[in-house]
């Protein structure tokens, strides 16, 4: 629990700041390489082993390519959203 919270704060704190500066792809391609390594860290930490934790490494990518095209999709909707509500 920690180790995901340590994880997930680290990306969304990384992420949002290379959003507010306008770099999108980095902020999500970040994202992914903080979620795959801040758990490979963990993992490696929890069952003291280098080589297994090597397995979910792909598994954690493809979960933050997921995210990220899902959030972009979202982020999509309600920015249109957003607009026709405030009127710009």
């Amino acid at each position: 629990m920690i180790p995901t919270f340590l994880v997930k704060g680290t990306m969304g704190l990384v992420s949002g700041y290379l959003f507010q500066k306008n770099h999108p792809l980095k902020a999500v391609v970040a994202g992914c390489l903080i979620m795959a390594g801040g758990y490979y860290v963990s993992e490696t930490i929890i069952y003291s082993n280098l080589l297994s934790p090597l397995a979910s490494i792909p598994f954690n990518l493809i979960q933050g390519a997921v995210g990220s095209v899902i959030g972009y999709l979202f982020t999509i909707k309600f920015k249109k959203i957003f607009v026709d509500l405030i009127g710009m």
